[in-house]
């Protein structure tokens, strides 16, 4: 292989101003080039010890959250990104913030359909609710001056 006929190494030459400094020295750059084949290209311009995968999971849901309302209150309070995500953990059995014995009564309405309360704290440090009534047709997320 010559270096400068190759498509990789010129990219990697192109590319590399924009970027920044290369982390690899360009003797490593080919021979990395010459162990690599057209479909593992992954540890080509980065040690193998810098690549990281990061994999979001996404609980199960336990019950269905039903016709989602918010106040007008919580609304100014939580950002968006936070209601998705304590919807997301509400629905998957994470209470948040709630006290043990209250834990075990929505553990036990789980299994009866009755009523379950959350309790979550923005990055804030906002305090809110999320609770679904009995029957999961509907979930509210408010604060707590609007209980």
């Amino acid at each position: 292989m010559i270096p400068a006929e190759d498509a990789l190494y010129r990219i990697q030459e192109y590319r590399g101003p924009c970027r920044g400094p290369n982390p690899l020295a360009d003797a490593d750059l080919c021979e990395r080039l010459r162990r690599q084949t057209e479909t593992d290209l992954t540890q080509l311009l980065l040690p193998a010890s810098e690549l990281k995968v990061r994999v979001k999971s996404v609980p199960k849901p336990k019950f269905a959250l039903g016709q989602l309302r918010i106040t007008p209150a919580a609304t100014d309070a939580v950002p968006p990104d936070e209601v998705l995500g304590a919807l997301t953990r509400h629905a998957s059995g994470d209470w948040g913030l709630l006290e043990p014995s209250d834990r075990r009564q929505n553990d036990r309405a789980l299994a009866s359909g009755g009523r379950l309360v959350s309790v979550y704290r923005t990055k804030n440090g906002c305090r809110f609710y999320v609770i679904t009534d009995a029957g999961w047709l509907c979930t509210t997320i408010l604060l707590p001056r609007d209980y």
